[in-house]
């Protein structure tokens, strides 16, 4: 993966400790080695697994520290991220660890993470599903229903997302456009009409419950002949959709 690693032969090891020993900068350097050595060694054999598992080390040697105290995440954060600019999955690791710790902030930091993440370019399609799910999730935790209505919309455009998918985040569009929130006219409809579009290219793959929920997403868009078309299918759908037996009204 175009990643650097950098070979230490035990001659240069050992002379660069008898240095070390008189340096004035003996006690900077120490706390830096602290930090390498939480990605660990590795052997010739190691490097083609990539940094992967070396980062995935390092957080767990962090995840460890601060499960004992919160507070001390903020002294690792500054070099979390550099590794994360770098590496770009670092920032789902990062979120993980925010959500772990006591911190009052730590759900707006996670969701934070999770955005820098998939603002990077990365083209490992389950990261993207996992983190588009992590973020709908923070969203909701913390009542931000615009940034959780768009969270499921981009997950629904992910190229291998099943239709499954795809027709719970629209009941769940539907069920958001239910809040207490002031949804401005347009900025639903907005978000119900791009949800429409995802779930009519598939609709070789509708079942009456997925007519169900586009018909509630045309209600939202106060089109009610829309709305009944598709209800009317729903109601005709081979199979009568998932969870629902035969005779049961689509809602």
């Amino acid at each position: 993966e175009k990643e650097i690693f950098l070979s230490v032969p035990l001659v240069a090891a050992v002379f660069g400790g008898r240095k070390l020993a008189v340096s004035p900068l003996k006690t900077l350097i120490e706390d830096d080695v602290v930090i390498l050595r939480m990605f660990g060694a590795t052997q010739q054999t190691g490097i083609s697994h990539g940094l992967a598992p070396r980062i995935n080390k390092m957080f767990s040697e962090v995840a460890n520290k601060v499960n004992q105290n919160s507070s001390v995440l903020e002294n690792y954060v500054p070099i979390l991220e550099f590794v994360a600019w770098k590496y770009p999955r670092a920032w789902i690791l990062l979120a993980d660890l925010y959500e772990e710790t006591d911190l009052d902030d730590r759900l707006l930091k996670s969701k934070s993470s999770i955005s820098r993440y998939l603002e990077a370019p990365e083209d490992n399609l389950d990261a993207q599903e996992e983190a588009w799910e992590k973020l709908v999730l923070l969203c909701r935790q913390t009542d931000d229903h615009v940034g959780e209505a768009q969270a499921l919309l981009e997950k629904s455009k992910l190229p291998d997302i099943s239709f499954i998918q795809i027709s719970d985040s629209a009941n769940r569009l539907n069920a958001l456009f239910k809040t207490t929130y002031a949804w401005d006219t347009i900025e639903r409809q907005s978000f119900a009409k791009k949800m429409i579009e995802i779930m009519l290219q598939h609709s070789n793959e509708a079942k009456a419950t997925d007519y169900s929920r586009i018909a509630w997403l045309f209600i939202h868009l106060k089109d009610p002949n829309a709305a009944l078309y598709y209800a009317r299918k729903g109601v005709t759908a081979q199979g009568y959709g998932r969870g629902l037996t035969k005779g049961r009204k689509v809602g």
